[in-house]
């Protein structure tokens, strides 16, 4: 959901009026993903997990900065929260915040929360 970047500029006010979410999700705090390209075409993914400490992530304004500020042409936002999940040869990479259901065993290394079933994968080979 929501364009972050087009072209090098920021998108998401236009998408943000096509897609309409809920009214405060460019505001919101939260751990955030994105998939997007560079001018030469190579592929970025980017986690921004929530501070432990402080219990805040970043908003679509903050996710927009970091974007740009690595340099994307373009860039997508992926699923966030909880369910936000980094996971690569077998393997998760970030911290996942969200609970576990009854009987279910949190996720690899981890001593809490579990990764939750989502529609929106993105695979890259």
């Amino acid at each position: 959901m929501l364009w972050i970047l087009r072209e090098g500029k920021p998108y998401y006010c236009e998408s943000y009026g096509i897609e309409r979410p809920m009214k405060s999700f460019l505001d919101q705090t939260a751990a955030r993903s994105l998939i997007g390209h560079d001018v030469d075409g190579r592929l970025y993914l980017i986690i921004v997990e929530v501070n432990p400490v402080t219990k805040v992530g970043v908003s679509i304004y903050d996710l927009a900065n970091i974007a740009s500020y690595v340099g994307l042409w373009n860039a997508v936002n992926l699923d966030g929260g909880g369910s936000t999940t980094l996971y690569e040869n077998g393997e998760i990479l970030n911290v996942l915040t969200d609970g576990c259901a009854p009987g279910q065993t949190p996720a690899g290394y981890q001593k809490k929360g579990c990764e939750r079933p989502l529609t929106t994968i993105a695979c890259v080979r």
